[in-house]
């Protein structure tokens, strides 16, 4: 498993910063969904 290197810390910053917002997302909806299940 081998990951790619971006060139600078400027593109490595901004994957960090649209990876957070993605993954909170997937929480959120994870979640939501977990709530639904157990309701019916």
């Amino acid at each position: 498993m081998s990951k790619k290197k971006t060139k600078t810390t400027l593109d490595n910053e901004i994957v960090k910063t649209t990876k957070r917002p993605i993954y909170f997302f997937v929480i959120i909806v994870g979640f939501t969904m977990q709530l639904n299940n157990s309701r019916s």
